[in-house]
């Protein structure tokens, strides 16, 4: 039996470690918050306190890398203003894959925000930030060039407690008439099931919606469905730069069908602001 560990689980790895686990694989789930270690356990994976770096001698880092497959699902968590541990992290986890004598296939989940904008359409081989600017696309390129990862750059993730809309309530928006990149929880975990079950290694796949409406409508839908007060949009004072993310490449080479392939059916919770 293929055993696969995730670091780390939260919004979209705790749900993806039950699915695997319902694929028939033993799963590893990582997390730094003491909380989620019996949620972790109750999706049916073996559950692991993790801290990059770590914090101890006890942290349990080299068992959590014995394992076939290792997802890397990290959020870079940026902040206006503040640096980001991204690269840190990447950098003390690629030591300890390193003094492992058997390291693990790996997939990096990423983003699409590593791609320029171009105000047209873009693939897995159009130009990308520079590693020096950009900590995602650092670690993309170090964990390609020692490990072999395969990437998913991720859309804007939505689903569940996640609406675009739910940010934009009564607010002024001038971005109206940008087509969005989203994609659905739901589709995520499909495109990342289809990677491991085909066993891609070094690949680089998209993982957006392959409808792109524009932010307004989107907005108004979900404020409609929701009974939410709808933003006021104006004309930006400048153009404002996008990009159109293409996902042909997943569906060409990994036979993906998409459970949401238009944002403007995506499904949510019913309540989305109870909490």
């Amino acid at each position: 039996m293929q055993t696969i560990s995730i670091l780390s689980c939260g919004w979209l790895g705790m749900p993806l470690a039950g699915r695997l686990v319902q694929e028939g694989y033993r799963v590893k789930g990582a997390t730094r918050t003491p909380e989620k270690l019996a949620q972790i356990e109750a999706q049916g994976a073996a559950a692991y306190l993790v801290n990059l770096p770590a914090q101890d001698a006890n942290d349990p880092i080299n068992e959590l890398l014995d394992c076939d497959l290792l997802i890397i699902n990290i959020p870079p968590q940026r902040r206006s203003g503040l640096p980001s541990a991204h690269g840190e992290h990447i950098d003390y986890l690629a030591e300890k894959m390193r003094q492992k004598a058997r390291t693990p296939q790996v997939i990096y989940v990423s983003s699409t925000s590593v791609y320029r904008d171009t105000n047209g359409e873009v693939t897995e081989t159009s130009a990308l930030n520079s590693p020096e600017e950009d900590v995602i696309v650092y670690a993309e390129q170090l964990l390609q060039r020692e490990f072999g990862a395969a990437i998913l750059r991720c859309g804007g993730l939505m689903g569940q407690d996640r609406i675009p809309g739910k940010y934009f309530i009564g607010r002024t928006v001038d971005t109206g008439e940008i087509p969005v990149n989203f994609i659905h929880q739901a589709d995520v975990i499909g495109l990342l099931l289809a990677m491991v079950r085909k066993g891609i290694t070094r690949e680089v796949y998209n993982a957006v919606a392959p409808l792109h409406p524009t932010r307004r409508e989107i907005y108004l839908a979900n404020a409609a469905k929701f009974g939410w007060q709808p933003p006021v949009f104006t004309s930006p004072a400048q153009p404002i730069p996008f990009k159109i993310v293409s996902s042909d490449k997943a569906i060409r080479e990994l036979g993906y069908e998409f459970i949401f392939p238009d944002p403007m059916q995506f499904t949510y919770v019913s309540n989305p602001l109870k909490r």
